[in-house]
């Protein structure tokens, strides 16, 4: 009877202490500053907070790392995670995503809350000190969850700024070390470290290519007093009681539950696997070695205590033999993980067949492909399904070893394994169904053949890709204009550089080097024969530059040239925008003038492409000056005259720089050269509708200038609209004759300029004390007529990305014409 009643106390004590233990859930300022507005992703509040401890630390950071700064996700839960599209590689990444979720914004929110919570305890300490030196009763401000700093330390590393990060990090640190040598009487959490701190920080940076920041990150989590040890090795699961001993010590303001062990920093098998990624990363097989033993070991180690090893574990030791080119250790690494209950999967069999050949080892030769194919087949024996990647890494491996009969036999199986997918899923055309990173296996099948000769086997590849549903990237057109120069084809490479301009694909610097490294040598050898140079005094030998051979009378330098500059000129932005695209644009205009620049040294003369591929860079950057410069060379030139690409680029270049002035000016001379040349030719020639939107686009563009006053802005309105006028009136007024005017009413862009300018006109009339000359009718009576044209229809207003300027306008002319 008395056990029975000491049982029943002892429930009755565990129920009232977990009650008290919700209740300080529910009343403590960590659970009472939470803010919907700066929760992560995911929408939940985990009260994890781990007690206060003595953190004798650093609080700035080391000056070892100051090296390996990065410029440029603790992961989500799988609840949280949504199955989305898969994304083009060129467009879609991680910092877009952090961008666009709304993650920066929030992650500025808290680090800027950490900083004031900071100083503000800082300069209470100070005035304290001075005064009495007691204890502080409370801290001034709120520290933000140590969750809320764990998101925003994620958000600023897949955003790009690990220095941002590892700043926001060392904000924390100094932040646990004045809560434990100046402790507040009443209890509030601050954002100590954690394991979760640290394991954010150190996938980011492997993440942005700074293996070495992660390893130190590592060094210094062991340092911290609270860390793991091998010889007081505990439970992780013991670690979560120290949540509940937060809440006693705010209760009861007490220190009863000081277990050493509830405050220790005990890694798990993803910081291992972080830890080993980056040595990985780095190439030191011997160090993932070294901590793949101390998981596996009894006790553990001094990194890690005993760990079950999982999937992910093995791969990424694999990862480190690939990197290092050890097969013997990984042949031994897939023995162990056959001994255990772990199951392999793709990425397994694809890093040890990337692994083959790497080096001459004891399995294999440097140049046996045979162990690769090996792999392959025990790899499809286990239901295990290869994907593109592991067919990438099978032929790149036969090109590795120069056998490209191998590299397509392997591309072969690659292809009937997509028939028989089709089949099994009722998928009818080939293009309907591709493997995933199958563009890899392409690639490797054309360097393959690149690197023993067969190029035109190579070349059949690259274009019969589409036919397969695979379309050619940066690496695949890389691949393939390396292999073409190589063998002399300069003129087929140029097609492939027009195939990458047509589809928007971005070149490598790599191409442009070798590009730019084959114009040099034709522009050598054209010299060469322009000199009649004694063949005993050459100055290109031909053995010494085989490029030279096949394009030697054929292809020009300056084809090279001109081919280069206008593909500079025409690098798709994506949806960067503001200081992220001006500095693009600046880019830009610098490797365009470099080539120019290049080209001119060379000996090579421009030829008008060249110079108008330079004013387009010129027009996206806003460098008049230049545009006008180059627009000067041209017209003092007798080989050349200029065409509507230039006069464009000029008066875009000038619209971009707000230099109306400069626009005008440009176009009244481009409307000189036509009547010119229509008298020495007795040919009429218009001019185009972009040189006028571009004209009408600097026009606006200079009235809405802050600093323009507001006489010239109305000036300048009014000049837009008497173009409108002039060009409805086929008018000599600035060469409007010369204008198609079927041409300009279909371009919607240009007709919402024009409606634009005539809204915004008719706006200073409602204003007092301005110029009473302005027809308000008339304006109306214009704007009304220009909405009804069929430009305006909803089809074309819904294909057209109006600013809400022009979306304005069409409203209130719309208006206009109902009444």
């Amino acid at each position: 009877m008395a056990r029975r009643n000491r049982a029943k106390q002892r429930i009755i004590v565990i129920l009232f202490l977990l009650a008290c233990g919700h209740f300080a859930l529910l009343t403590c300022d960590a659970f009472q500053n939470m803010k919907p507005g700066i929760t992560p992703p995911g929408g939940k509040h985990y009260f994890k907070v781990r007690p206060d401890t003595a953190l004798n630390v650093l609080a700035e950071p080391p000056k070892d790392l100051s090296n390996h700064y990065g410029s440029p996700d603790q992961s989500p839960s799988p609840k949280t995670l949504v199955r989305r599209k898969p994304t083009n590689n060129r467009s879609g990444s991680r910092k877009d995503d952090v961008w666009s979720s709304g993650r920066w914004e929030r992650a500025v929110v808290v680090e800027s809350r950490l900083r004031d919570s900071l100083a503000a305890l800082e300069e209470s300490i100070k005035i304290r000190h001075e005064e009495s030196g007691t204890k502080l009763d409370q801290y001034p401000l709120p520290f933000p969850a140590i969750r809320e700093c764990n998101a925003a330390l994620a958000s600023f590393g897949d955003g790009g700024d690990l220095l941002r990060a590892l700043r926001l990090y060392f904000k924390m640190r100094k932040t646990s070390l004045l809560s434990q040598q100046h402790p507040a009487r009443k209890w509030q959490p601050v954002p100590i470290p954690t394991l979760v701190t640290f394991s954010t920080l150190m996938s980011r940076a492997v993440h942005l290519g700074k293996p070495l920041v992660a390893i130190r990150l590592w060094n210094i989590m062991r340092r911290q007093p609270d860390f793991f040890s091998s010889e007081s090795n505990v439970p992780n699961s013991l670690v979560s009681f120290a949540t509940w001993r937060s809440c006693f010590n705010y209760i009861f303001g007490l220190e009863f539950l000081t277990i050493s062990f509830l405050q220790r920093i005990v890694p798990d098998v993803k910081a291992s696997n972080i830890l080993m990624n980056a040595y990985a990363k780095y190439g030191d097989v011997e160090m993932a070695q070294d901590l793949f033993n101390q998981m596996i070991c009894d006790g553990g180690g001094k990194d890690v205590p005993k760990l079950k090893p999982n999937i992910v574990t093995y791969n990424t030791l694999l990862d480190a033999c690939h990197k290092a080119g050890e097969l013997d250790i990984a042949l031994q690494v897939k023995e162990q993980l056959d001994c255990t209950d772990v199951q392999p999967d793709a990425r397994t069999y694809t890093t040890l067949i990337a692994t083959v050949a790497r080096k001459g080892t004891a399995a294999s030769g440097a140049n046996d492909p045979t162990m690769a194919f090996l792999f392959l087949q025990e790899m499809r024996s286990l239901n295990i399904q290869p994907n593109g990647m592991t067919y990438s890494a099978l032929i790149d491996v036969c090109g590795r070893c120069r056998r490209s009969d191998l590299a397509l036999n392997g591309l072969r199986i690659m292809l009937d394994q997509k028939a028989e997918d089709r089949r099994r899923l009722s998928i009818n055309t080939q293009k309907d169904y591709i493997l995933s990173s199958e563009v890899g296996a392409w690639t490797a099948a054309i360097d393959a053949c690149g690197k023993v000769g067969r190029i035109d086997t190579a070349v059949k590849l690259f274009y019969s890709m589409p036919n397969f549903g695979v379309y050619p990237n940066t690496v695949t057109c890389g691949s393939m204009v390396n292999c073409l120069l190589r063998n002399g084809r300069t003129a087929e490479s140029l097609d492939v550089l027009r195939y990458m301009k047509k589809n928007r694909i971005v070149p490598s610097e790599v191409m442009y080097t070798s590009l730019m490294t084959s114009a040099s040598h034709l522009a050598r050898f054209e010299n060469q024969m322009q000199s009649d140079t004694p063949a005993g005094n050459k100055v290109v030998d031909e053995e010494d530059n085989p490029m030279l051979l096949d394009d030697a009378g054929t292809t020009k330098a300056v084809e090279v040239y001109t081919e280069l500059m206008t593909s500079l000129s025409q690098i798709p932005r994506g949806n960067r925008g503001g200081k992220a695209k001006s500095n693009l644009d600046l880019n830009e205009l610098f490797r365009v003038s470099l080539v120019f620049q290049e080209m001119k040294s060379a000996g090579v003369e421009p030829d008008l492409a060249c110079y108008n591929a330079l004013l387009k860079a010129c027009a996206k950057s806003g460098d008049v000056e230049r545009a006008m410069e180059v627009l000067d060379q041209i017209r003092a030139s007798e080989q050349m005259e200029p065409n509507e690409i230039t006069w464009n680029a000029v008066i875009r270049a000038a619209g971009k720089a707000g230099r109306s002035d400069v626009a005008l000016s440009t176009w009244q001379n481009a409307v000189k050269d036509v009547v010119r040349n229509e008298e020495k030719r007795s040919v009429r020639r218009n001019l185009s509708d972009r040189s006028l939107g571009a004209l009408i686009s600097a026009l606006i563009h200079s009235a809405e200038d802050e600093n323009m006053d507001r006489h010239t802005e109305v000036r300048l309105y009014q000049l837009v609209v008497k173009i409108w006028e002039s060009i409805d009136s086929k008018s000599e007024f600035l060469g409007m004759n010369l204008v198609n005017k079927d041409s300009i009413v279909q371009n919607t862009r240009i007709m919402c300029a024009f409606l634009h300018a005539v809204v915004s006109l008719e706006n200073f009339v409602l204003i007092d004390n301005e110029n009473m000359n302005i027809d308000k009718q008339r304006l109306r009576r214009l704007g009304s007529s220009m909405v009804q044209l069929d430009c305006f229809n909803g089809t074309e207003l819904s294909s057209l990305r109006m600013n809400p300027a022009t979306a304005t306008a069409y409203k209130v002319a719309s208006s206009w014409a109902k009444l």
